[in-house]
């Protein structure tokens, strides 16, 4: 995930939420050419489970198991504009104070990214774009969330930050509050599976809640979002032997 995904500079997901603005030099990947996603697994011991992981993400939804024995709580509060377009999306850094929990454990939100077109597929159909909001606990595990964007009215979570997106990479810290929490109906419905981030090193053991209820976004916010970050969405990968619930 350029966390679903999740790039900063060249940091993953789990190096970015950790560490932050690290500039630890990583092994360069790309979508396409000598280091697209079809080459992933072999640029780096670390990036084996690209090629060679049994619970990878994204997946096409094709059934679900129903489930009501989970619990979902959001706490989603204001944050600052940290826009930053790092070369493989475009990412909002989120400040601290905001969380979910899921069955009791509490899951930091960190930031949030986009992939155009969407990455997961519901029951064989795509999305022009996915937004990931991504999580993590006291104890290093991640949590990420799914939003999957279909073309509409203007969405006004994209509107407080769409014309701050840098053109080249960089980073636009803007002196305005704006909250994810509109984008979340009050009675949310979910997909729930085991997967990994999608993109290197492709970790596994990352918790996926897909957010059932589809939001709007127009189709000038799809296509500035689409010109900065380009087709950045890895192809579905196999479930194997995984469960999908709904709930």
């Amino acid at each position: 995930m350029l966390v679903s995904c999740l790039m900063i500079g060249s940091l993953s997901y789990s190096q970015s939420a950790a560490a932050g603005h690290h500039t630890e030099k990583k092994p360069e990947w790309m979508y396409s050419g000598n280091t697209g996603v079809n080459h992933w697994g072999g640029l780096a011991l670390e990036y084996a489970p690209c090629a060679d992981g049994r619970y990878q993400s994204p997946i096409n939804i094709r059934h679900a198991t129903k489930k009501a024995n989970h619990r979902v709580h959001l706490d989603y509060q204001p944050s600052f504009e940290n826009v930053l377009n790092n070369g493989h999306t475009v990412e909002l850094v989120y400040d601290q104070g905001s969380s979910l929990e899921f069955d009791g454990k509490r899951y930091q939100l960190t930031q949030f990214h986009f992939h155009t077109p969407a990455e997961h597929l519901a029951f064989g159909k795509e999305y022009p774009m996915e937004m990931h909001l991504v999580h993590r606990s006291s104890d290093t595990t991640y949590l990420v969330v799914g939003v999957w964007f279909r073309e509409g009215k203007a969405n006004e979570v994209l509107s407080r930050f769409e014309h701050y997106i840098p053109a080249d990479v960089a980073e636009h810290n803007v002196a305005q509050q704006f909250t994810v929490a509109p984008l979340f109906p009050a009675q949310p419905h979910y997909f729930h599976y085991q997967g990994s981030f999608t993109t290197p090193p492709c970790t596994q053991g990352v918790r996926w809640l897909m957010l059932k209820d589809v939001q709007e976004a127009s189709a000038e916010q799809i296509k500035a979002i689409r010109q900065v970050e380009g087709n950045n969405a890895r192809p579905h990968q196999r479930l194997h032997h995984r469960e999908v619930e709904e709930f």
